[in-house]
Parts: structure tokens; sequence; C-alpha cells
């Protein structure tokens, strides 16, 4: 199932469940409004429960040209323009921002890498 599916259970047999905030923007009204917000993350913490974090993702097969250009995106996403515009990013036709900034410690890129499976 997909998690607005999860939504609409939740609210049909009266369940509890966990979501983002994207996926509960993009449920229809009709079944939010059968639902309760108990707690909802605000991202500014980096030690919320609730904190959503994203991860940048790339190719370790990258070529040396596509690398340059995510690290060149990487470095802006996390320049105070980049993430003044994933602040103020709202879904197209509404004024729901859908980001908020990064927790206000310290932006760092992590050389992150996880063994095959």
């Amino acid at each position: 199932m997909y998690p607005i599916d999860a939504l609409t259970a939740a609210a049909v047999l009266k369940e509890y469940t966990v979501t983002d905030r994207g996926t509960w923007l993009s449920t229809p009204k009709n079944v939010t409004d059968l639902l309760v917000r108990y707690n909802e993350g605000k991202d500014e913490d980096e030690n919320d429960p609730l904190l959503n974090p994203a991860f940048f993702l790339s190719s370790s097969h990258s070529c040396p040209h596509n690398k340059y250009v995510a690290d060149r995106f990487l470095n802006w996403t996390i320049s105070d323009e980049g993430q003044a515009a994933i602040a103020s990013y709202t879904r197209p036709n509404s004024t729901d921002i859908l980001y908020t900034r990064a927790p206000t410690g310290d932006l760092v890129i992590k050389n992150c890498s996880i063994p095959a499976l």
C-alpha cells in the first residue's frame, strides 16, 4: 500500500498511524477530516523523535562530470541560499510549506556508504 492508502485505512478503521507532512498534505480533505493529529514534528531539533530527515543520494558509479554536478548541488542545498529555498517551497497553487530548514546545528557533508546486501 501507499502512504495515502495507510492514512485512508486509519481514518476508516479509526486506527493510529504515523505519516510525513507531504503525505498528509496530499491526502484528500475528506480523509484528513476524519483524523486527529496528536503530535507534529517541527524539524527544529535534530533530537526530535518526529524529525523527518532527508538524504542526498547519488550513484557510486557516477561519471566524474555527474559527480561534480551532484557535489555542487549538495553544497548549494546546505548553503544559506539553498536552505532558504527549501524553507520557502510550497505545493503548487497552495500556501502549504512542505519543508523546514535543517536543524540549526552545523550542516556537514558526510560520505556514508552502505555495504551491498
